[in-house]
C-alpha cells in the first residue's frame, strides 16, 4: 500500500512538474537582422494566450497560428522570430522581431494573421501582448526576460470581454 502510494504521489508531481513545462523550436533569425549593426534598434511584438478546453477550437486556433508562423518571413521588416507552447497545458508565446513599428503594424493588419484573429479568437481565454524595442545586439531575448517586460507592461489583447 505504501509502495502504491509513493508511486501515485510521483506521477502526480512528474505531472505537475511537465504541466509548466514550456517546449519550442530555437529562435529563427532572417539575413535582415544579420545584416543590422548591433546598436540598430528593432522593435519586439510579444503575444501570450491561455486557450480553454475546447479541442475543435484549440485546433482551429493552431491551424491559423501555424499559418501566421510561416508568413512571417514573406513580411516586410521580419527580422525574426520564436514560439513556445506549454507542453502539458494551455499556454501559448509568440515572440517577433521587426525593423520598425510599421513593419509589425503592417503584419498585425495583413490577411493571415487578421484570418487568425478572427477563427482563432473563439479558443482564446485570456490573452496579453506587449510592444517595445531592444537593441539589435540583445536579439533574442530570454523567455524570463520576456516575461518580466510582460508582467510589467502587458496590456490586455482583447480588452474585456
Amino acid at each position: 500500500m505504501v509502495k502504491k502510494i509513493a508511486e501515485v504521489t510521483l506521477v502526480l508531481g512528474l505531472w505537475v512538474s511537465l504541466s509548466g513545462f514550456m517546449l519550442g523550436p530555437p529562435f529563427r533569425g532572417s539575413d535582415a537582422l544579420d545584416a543590422l549593426p548591433p546598436d540598430a534598434t528593432v522593435v519586439v511584438g510579444v503575444t501570450h494566450v491561455t486557450t480553454g478546453d475546447d479541442a475543435e477550437k484549440n485546433d482551429l486556433f493552431w491551424k491559423h497560428t501555424n499559418a501566421v508562423v510561416a508568413s512571417l518571413p514573406s513580411h516586410q521588416g521580419y527580422l525574426g522570430h520564436k514560439i513556445r507552447k506549454q507542453l502539458f497545458g494551455n499556454q501559448a508565446w509568440t515572440m517577433t522581431f521587426w525593423r520598425d513599428e510599421t513593419s509589425l503594424n503592417d503584419f498585425v493588419r495583413g490577411d493571415t494573421h487578421g484570418a487568425a484573429i478572427q477563427n482563432g479568437l473563439a479558443a482564446v481565454e485570456k490573452g496579453r501582448f506587449v510592444r517595445f524595442t531592444v537593441e539589435r545586439s540583445k536579439v533574442p531575448l530570454s523567455w524570463g526576460e520576456v516575461e518580466t517586460i510582460m508582467n510589467e507592461k502587458g496590456r490586455d489583447l482583447y480588452g474585456p470581454r
